[in-house]
């Protein structure tokens, strides 16, 4: 062979290995920076749609997250634990809390921490929040859990939950086993960019054609005024039976402090089912623009508040029990 061919060959043979090399240590960094390519891993259920994967531990962001073995976030194990009180959280993403806080920086672990400066009682808090969970899907959560020793149940919820229905695995960004890639954060972050061109693409946006749904057709909002109210009551049946304390505790959008009118409506069908229900809107309203890490899911600060709010409801519940 020539040996200006043979030349070109090995300097074209060393270019592809550098170029794959360079891919692996940017995808080595991305995982030790962001902790992509280690996800949580969800499974499909026929009754919620989908649900955690129970005892993982995960670095996002250098944030850990752990999921306990009864599918919770929490750092502590609910069955192998008593306590003088157990307390339920559930809720959608803004419980669940995201990769952008650790389990010990969430409202739900640090209510816990913070209640066992009243006494001398222990506190086991277990969150079964997940990500995109609709109020149908929280009703179902709480209706069919595979355990029924918590003495207290606090579900938060935002407006949009109302308007979601059961939503399948197969429709969300999550993984249900683990990547198997030679470079699986990059694979990780191009899977999340491809879902949302997909998404983009294939459907409108859901809340606008939702808005132009209710405003189009007095008869179509009577239907829709009739479905939340009734989703509302299945929760509430579903409290009763449980037969356990709860508290439902409605956490606000940034906008709806601007905007008084937004989801106004909703707020009415659940107040009339609930009367007690906590608004923290009422609670947050000073300092809005400093809980939040986007529109709905708060930041750390955001935690630490409704740490505290949530703290002196709970306070006032545990005497009654």
């Amino acid at each position: 062979m020539n040996k200006k061919i043979l030349k070109k060959l090995i300097i074209i043979f060393i270019i592809f290995i550098g170029f794959f090399v360079i891919i692996k240590i940017i995808d080595l960094l991305l995982m030790k920076i962001t902790g992509l390519g280690k996800p949580i891993i969800y499974k499909y259920s026929p009754i919620y749609g989908y649900e955690h994967n129970p005892n993982q531990i995960i670095n996002r962001k250098n944030n850990i997250i752990k999921i306990n073995e009864s599918g919770m976030r929490s750092n502590y194990n609910w069955k192998d634990n008593i306590a003088d009180y157990k307390i339920l959280f559930i809720g959608d993403s803004v419980t669940y809390g995201g990769s952008i806080i650790s389990n010990s920086d969430s409202f739900s672990e640090k209510t816990c921490k913070k209640l066992e400066t009243l006494n001398k009682k222990k506190y086991i808090c277990g969150n079964l929040a997940v990500n995109g969970y609709g109020i149908e899907s929280i009703n179902r959560r709480i209706k069919y859990k595979k355990f029924n020793d918590e003495d207290i149940i606090v579900i938060v919820l935002i407006a949009n939950d109302i308007q979601r229905g059961i939503i399948h695995l197969g429709t969300q960004p999550y993984w249900d086993n683990e990547i198997n890639s030679f470079y699986p954060a990059l694979t990780e972050l191009s899977m999340f960019y491809i879902d949302k061109f997909r998404i983009k693409l294939r459907y409108k946006n859901i809340n606008s054609e939702l808005d132009s749904y209710s405003k189009k057709n007095n008869a179509n909002k009577e239907i829709l005024s009739q479905y939340y109210n009734d989703i509302i009551k299945e929760l509430k049946l579903t409290l009763i039976n449980n037969n356990k304390k709860f508290i439902i505790v409605y956490s606000p959008e940034r906008e709806e402090f601007t905007k008084k009118i937004k989801y106004l409506e909703i707020k009415k069908i659940i107040e009339k089912n609930f009367p007690e229900y906590i608004d923290l809107s009422k609670y947050t309203g000073s300092i809005q623009d400093k809980i939040y890490y986007d529109g709905i899911h708060l930041n750390k600060f955001g935690h630490e508040i409704y740490t505290d709010i949530i703290y002196k409801i709970l306070g006032d519940y545990l005497k009654k029990i």
